[in-house]
């Protein structure tokens, strides 16, 4: 049996352990501060600590997001999502939102959201995002960041190579969220665009289709029957 050599193969499956690992990898500031950059901007990402991050902190009445940064002048919250189709929580982002809205001490305040870049549910989140930022037009930034970003800041300043640890995340995050390109041989190509081949896909299309009308016919023919029913 083969075994991948990635050292967060089967740890690292799910949305608590990715946030965990990720806010593990920000004690590295040469990644910290670049990855904030990008999630917040530069001079929220020159103020934050590592100390300054946590991660799953109870909010009373207000849920529990993944990451919550705390220093003397920022306060954000960042929601990780890593399926892509999986949705928002009743607290997402609404309750969020109002709570960052309320730290009203902190001169820079955001609400963030790590997501899939294909994720199903991005055009819902927008919208809800415009609507409070309509409604609270000042005080509270937000952002949407996709996992891509991740892996092009690491890209960036190469730390895949001068970082075992983000190598090895780095290497788990394409896996996850980059489709692996399909390359063809000339020859494959050749091949895809034969008159022999268009010829034997038509004929496959055709067998196709015989055994589906058939089926169709039989069952509408026991339906008749009263046997099975139609829909």
């Amino acid at each position: 049996m083969t075994r991948t050599a990635n050292i967060f193969y089967n740890l690292v499956t799910r949305e608590d352990t990715t946030t965990e690992l990720l806010c593990n990898l920000l004690q590295f500031s040469d990644f910290r501060r670049p990855l904030l950059t990008r999630l917040l901007n530069e001079q929220c990402a020159s103020e934050i600590n590592f100390d300054d991050i946590d991660t799953q902190v109870v909010l009373p009445d207000y849920g529990r997001p993944d990451i919550i940064i705390d220093s003397d002048s920022i306060y954000a919250l960042v929601e990780v999502k890593v399926d892509s189709v999986r949705g928002l929580t009743a607290n997402q982002p609404n309750s969020y939102f109002s709570h960052v809205f309320r730290q009203e001490q902190k001169k820079q305040r955001w609400v963030v959201f790590l997501v899939p870049r294909h994720w199903k549910h991005r055009e819902y989140l927008d919208r809800a995002l415009g609507l409070l930022l309509l409604a609270h037009p000042r005080g509270v930034n937000v952002k949407v960041v996709d996992w891509e970003t991740v892996l092009e800041t690491i890209e960036e300043y190469d730390l895949q190579r001068s970082n075992p640890f983000l190598g090895q995340f780095h290497d788990l995050l394409s896996a996850r969220f980059r489709a692996k390109p399909i390359a063809f041989t000339r020859d494959e190509v050749s091949m895809l665009f034969s008159r022999e081949t268009g010829s034997g896909l038509l004929k496959l299309q055709d067998v196709v289709d015989q055994i589906y009308k058939r089926a169709r016919m039989s069952c509408l023919s026991w339906n008749w029957r009263g046997v099975l029913p139609l829909r």
